[in-house]
């Protein structure tokens, strides 16, 4: 049985539902009752429900967390839960963050090895990494810019620490940028096509800005993958991205033509790169190409998408 936390999150819902249909036997976590939710996070449990198991858990009450484990005796974890609010901002919450994002898998590895687990994913983000406009490699130093991004280091350092203690394998999937259906209303892909077909005008940042976008399909294939890894044993981390940047201006005008609106619609420039981000932002995925996993072209991911 494979246990995803988080699936109340856009990438959360996917994996636990993409994992569901390749044929794995998944069981969702959420933090709270899901009378709770509302909005997009309610639209992906309602949707899910019928679907997978969930479970109410919280990560943060070592107890109720190691009495689960004791239970259900998972083989996989995937550790997908995060505190991700203001991810993006220099204000973010740095003591909520070590309290989600580290603290809990203390107990966590120690549960899963006393309960015979093959082992555990946890999901990364490329803030983890240091600001280049070089695409980031596995090796590459890392001296992130952004508090999210220190919160998310700390979090693959300690879990790499623990792995080595408790002989637990671990894959860390450093996350670049997915898109797909039920994600949030606010993201860059969801707000340009929303507008789009709506005919309004979309504010944006400067067009050569360059990012790596993942289609989210190809992100659950890469996680089904990461789960298959497990089994050589040891600690790995892996980039999970497209391994190309586009730039904003060429992912917008794309939308633009395959939706037939006006061209004129896209403002670029509006916005400023956020603070503590580059103007290029891209991963190799050489390392997990290697285990025979291989992303769409973007484009098919868009067409995909748009349907």
């Amino acid at each position: 049985m494979i246990v995803v936390t988080g699936i109340s999150s856009f990438v959360g819902f996917h994996l636990a539902l993409g994992l569901k249909k390749k044929g794995f036997e998944v069981t969702g976590i959420v933090s709270k009752p899901l009378e709770e939710y509302s909005g997009t996070r309610k639209t992906r449990l309602d949707h899910i429900k019928d679907h997978c198991a969930l479970r109410v858990l919280d990560m943060t009450n070592e107890t109720e967390m190691r009495r689960f484990i004791s239970e259900q005796k998972p083989q996989v974890w995937i550790h997908h839960a995060g505190f991700a609010v203001q991810y993006a901002s220099p204000d973010y919450d740095r003591k909520m963050g070590h309290a989600v994002n580290v603290e809990p898998l203390y107990p966590l590895f120690e549960a899963l090895h006393q309960n015979g687990a093959l082992g555990v994913i946890v999901t990364g983000s490329s803030m983890e990494y240091s600001v280049s406009s070089e695409g980031n490699s596995e090796t590459d130093f890392c001296s992130p810019n952004t508090p999210y991004g220190l919160s998310k280091l700390a979090e693959t350092l300690t879990a790499m620490q623990l792995s080595s203690k408790y002989n637990l394998p671990l894959r860390i999937a450093r996350l670049y940028i997915p898109f797909g259906t039920f994600d949030a209303e606010e993201k860059l892909v969801s707000q340009v096509v929303n507008r789009l077909k709506n005919r309004t005008p979309v504010s944006l940042v400067p067009q050569n800005v360059q990012r790596d976008f993942l289609y989210i399909e190809d992100v659950v294939s890469a996680y089904a993958t990461l789960v298959e890894d497990l089994k050589k044993g040891g600690a790995e981390i892996y980039n999970v991205c497209n391994g190309r940047p586009i730039s904003i201006g060429e992912l917008a005008e794309f939308f633009s033509k395959a939706l037939q609106a006006p061209a004129d619609l896209l403002q670029f420039g509006v916005y400023s790169v956020r603070a503590g981000e580059g103007l290029a932002s891209w991963g190799r995925n050489e390392k997990l190409k290697a285990l025979g996993w291989s992303p769409k072209p973007l484009e098919e991911g868009i067409r995909n998408f748009l349907k």
